[in-house]
């Protein structure tokens, strides 16, 4: 666990051993653990709530659940292929040892299973 230490003003002093005393919190480690917990959650909140207003100010589409669901699996089996290619070692240079690099495959859509292999 990191350690911090912090000055802070008499009043505040003040009433953060005074939520302490009341048994509000453990310690006054405890209870700035809380006020930063606090803190990082209100930015969460924030963040999400950002993202909900964007989406209720986006236009609507006509897409199925379907089509929603196609496109999802379709990106997803695209970064795959990129993730298998670069956990192979693959850059984004030439061709190495036969394999195509990251850049091939993009082009080609995320489909590696099309590409042809160089046997040398």
């Amino acid at each position: 666990m990191a350690q911090i230490s912090v000055s802070l003003p008499d009043d505040l002093m003040s009433w953060a051993e005074h939520q302490v005393a009341e048994g509000r919190h453990d310690s006054l480690d405890a209870y700035v653990a809380d006020l930063v917990a606090r803190d990082m959650d209100a930015g969460k909140l924030a963040a999400s709530n950002a993202a909900i207003e964007e989406g209720l100010a986006s236009e609507p589409n006509d897409d199925s659940m379907a089509d929603v669901t196609a496109r999802r699996d379709r990106d997803d089996d695209t970064l795959g292929a990129l993730r298998r290619s670069w956990a192979q070692g693959i850059g984004s240079g030439t061709p190495v040892d036969g394999n195509f690099n990251a850049a091939d495959i993009a082009r080609r859509g995320g489909r590696s299973g099309e590409a042809v292999r160089k046997h040398g």
